[in-house]
């Protein structure tokens, strides 16, 4: 009986990889080889050019190439619009057939990335382009709207919809079910050279190696956060590993400056999936510190450090950490019943004023939830003015534009720098860009740390 049940499993689980595989292979998008050639296609039929940015060895950029790019769902939305794709790099003779991007040579895509480079995509301070990045271009040749790094298949089916249904307005095109646009994406652009200054191109395997080694014969961060901080941008386990292990060995115990300063590199370049390594620091004795991590972890906005936060949210008794915490429950919660009851419980708490405001700036996120909508579109009819102010920037940050009538006459009703910070928050949802929100979020988040991921760097910053 057992073994027939082992045999049984056996074969389940070879039906299940054999499906699987056949999936990941059942389409590819169809790759132009030539930039200049998309363009023209683009410009003669009216019609979104899609740049990938993608380069070897990293596992963002392999999860991209060897699954999402095959996904049943970017594949059909790709088929509408005109694709390229930007790699240096070489997977097989360069007069065939490319192994990891199929319909194109290698040499088609090594001229694509010359031709992106310096003018779609600038190259980060040590000389190397931004991968994974997508761009998505009117057929003008004008940037519609970018993502720089990580993206997930429901992010770029997002990035896809939005672009074709700028080009094309009067088309209806309904969100393919799970979309959300990323946290990061930029309209109308990619992101500034300052921003792109202070991010760390990720590690290769054989990079990572070498770091790691370098860092673990040495004083490990301490001694070269150059080294470490590239390592901080690497989507590898090795690195996460690292990671944990500098904060486990008492790295935040030295002073509340380098922890800060640790906890901002994550927050503004790492990957989710670093969450695991900002998380202890929660449990710090320090209140910057804690504040400063629950900013990180709502950056990265993993949905696997949701009960650390609510932990840490049930323990703090500093309200400053508080409504950090509860900000990061907006980015890491959805689709969690307790983080949507905890946020819920705060956006109507009447004698907590700070929590209330920072609850309905996350609940932005949220705004699919019934309860949720309800709720929200009754504080921008009879909400006080900060109420009203907060709805309307959750609602633009998390780009729900099924909202946007409800605010714009919400905004009609305002007065002064509340009016004139609805009003950005109406510029956003019809397409602008969320770091036009950046002032706003600080004064009624009365926030002390800047977002650097989703608002790029205060002026004072260098």
């Amino acid at each position: 009986m057992e073994i027939r049940s082992c045999l049984a499993s056996l074969a389940l689980c070879a039906s299940l990889c054999a499906s699987w595989t056949a999936t990941l292979h059942a389409g590819d998008i169809r790759w132009t080889a030539s930039y200049d050639t998309a363009l023209e296609a683009a410009a003669k039929d009216k019609k979104v050019v899609f740049v990938a940015v993608n380069m070897d060895g990293e596992v963002a950029n392999d999860y991209l190439a060897q699954k999402a790019y095959h996904s049943d769902t970017l594949v059909a939305l790709a088929a509408e619009t005109v694709n390229v794709v930007a790699s240096r790099f070489d997977h097989g003779a360069s007069d065939a057939e490319c192994k990891r991007f199929g319909g194109i040579t290698c040499a088609n895509h090594q001229f694509v990335e010359k031709a992106v480079r310096g003018t779609l995509v600038q190259p980060t301070k040590d000389g190397q382009i931004v991968a994974p990045q997508h761009l998505f271009l009117g057929p003008d040749g004008k940037i519609l709207l970018s993502v720089a790094y990580y993206v997930t298949e429901q992010e770029l089916a997002w990035c896809f919809v939005t672009a074709l249904s700028r080009v094309n307005p009067e088309t209806k095109r309904a969100m393919p079910e799970g979309a959300r646009p990323p946290l990061r994406v930029r309209m109308d652009g990619v992101d500034k050279a300052e921003t792109l200054k202070a991010l760390a191109r990720p590690l290769s395997k054989d990079e990572l190696r070498d770091a790691l080694k370098k860092l673990k014969a040495g004083f490990g961060a301490l001694e070269d956060m150059d080294t470490f901080g590239r390592v901080l941008a690497t989507d590898d386990p090795e690195a996460v590993k690292y990671a944990e292990r500098e904060v486990g060995t008492g790295f935040v115990a030295y002073t509340s400056s380098m922890a800060a300063s640790l906890l901002r590199t994550i927050g503004r370049t790492s990957p989710p999936v670093f969450w695991s390594a900002v998380a202890p620091m929660l449990e710090s004795s320090d209140r910057e510190v804690r504040a400063h991590a629950a900013v990180a972890l709502e950056q990265l906005g993993a949905e696997e450090s949701t009960r650390a936060v609510q932990k840490a949210f049930s323990k703090e008794k500093d309200e400053l950490v508080q409504k950090e915490l509860l900000r990061a429950l907006g980015t890491t919660g959805r689709g969690n019943a307790n983080a949507l009851k905890l946020l819920l419980k705060y956006a109507k708490a009447k004698d907590a004023a700070l929590l209330r405001v920072n609850a309905l700036l996350a609940l932005g996120l949220h705004a699919d939830e019934k309860e949720v909508d309800l709720l929200l579109r009754e504080l921008l009819v009879s909400g006080a003015e900060d109420e009203v102010q907060a709805v309307a920037m959750g609602l633009a940050f998390a780009r729900q534009d099924a909202f946007l009538e409800a605010i714009t006459t919400a905004a009609a009703r305002e007065e002064g720098v509340a009016k004139e910070a609805v009003d950005r928050c109406i510029a956003v949802l019809k397409g602008g860009n969320v770091d036009t929100l950046a002032d706003d979020y600080e004064r009624v988040g009365k926030d002390r740390l800047r977002r650097e991921r989703f608002f790029g760097f205060a002026s004072t910053d260098e």
